[in-house]
């Protein structure tokens, strides 16, 4: 693996802008670079496992390669494992015109600036037209109803006038509230750089993994940039998920029934 020497990744014309990561050190390693004009897509470990859910499945589906990863030493002492391999703690995947950026653990509050901005640093320096986030909208009436889908850009003028149409297709405008965490600042920062930046949203369960929400938000990828992502094995799992939680419910709903009321108390 090769490290970004700091040269290509960090230059006077970023800390011109004010757009630095020096407050973190952020590493990348790369074994090949995207080509110009590729669209990035990032999935961060969020409401119902949505965003890592949805990468992990595109990784799989559309066939993209492993090409490096991002990691911050001093604030992230472990390595995720799978398969006895050790992994980065943020994946790179690409095969063109996809770059999928698809953390394996949660970031702590003080890496979300730092990561969010040194992701933008580099898929910038790289060529990208546009960064695409997929995140998950807790709903406590998720276990009845499918999961309604949502959008949010973050300047409707960087895009293209169709791009724009088929956005407002696949559901409704996330109306008036405050966005948190990763995402937030994701689209922040690429608004202040002038890069497209679109944020699908689905209803999730808040507590547990939603394989569900993670099939709607792919779906409504697909839509917008004419991409063929089959979701049939997530929208299975959900049901599986559903069932499950179904259940429980139901047998924690048997038991206080039939717990003595010399118990309860008001």
């Amino acid at each position: 693996m090769r490290s970004l020497d700091p040269p290509d990744f960090y230059d006077e014309d970023y800390a011109s802008r004010g757009v630095t990561n020096m407050m973190v050190p952020v590493d990348f390693w790369e074994t090949s670079r995207p080509k110009p004009g590729f669209k990035t897509v990032v999935g961060f470990v969020d409401v119902g496992l949505v965003g890592l859910i949805a990468t992990k499945h595109m990784i799989e589906e559309l066939g993209l390669e492993p090409i490096g990863g991002i990691d911050a030493p001093s604030e992230l002492p472990l390595t995720p494992i799978r398969d006895g391999v050790v992994q980065y703690p943020i994946g790179l995947y690409y095969k063109h015109p996809w770059l999928v950026i698809s953390p394996e653990v949660p970031l702590p509050a003080t890496l979300i600036y730092p990561i969010a901005s040194a992701i933008l640093d580099y898929v910038e320096r790289r060529g990208t037209s546009e960064i695409i986030s997929l995140t998950g909208l807790a709903s406590l009436q998720r276990i009845k109803k499918e999961p309604s889908t949502f959008w949010i850009v973050n300047d409707p003028d960087l895009f293209e006038e169709e791009t724009m149409r088929k956005i407002a297709r696949v559901g409704e405008p996330l109306k008036d509230g405050v966005l948190y965490g990763p995402t937030a600042v994701l689209l922040k920062l690429a608004r202040g750089r002038g890069i497209p930046g679109v944020t699908v949203l689905a209803e999730a369960f808040p507590d547990f993994p939603d394989p569900g929400a993670a099939a709607k938000v792919l779906d409504a990828l697909s839509k917008i940039y004419d991409v063929e992502i089959n979701t049939q094995k997530l929208i299975e799992d959900s049901e599986r998920i559903k069932a499950r939680l179904q259940e429980m419910a139901n047998r924690a709903k048997e038991v206080i029934q039939e717990r003595p009321r010399s118990m309860m108390y008001a």
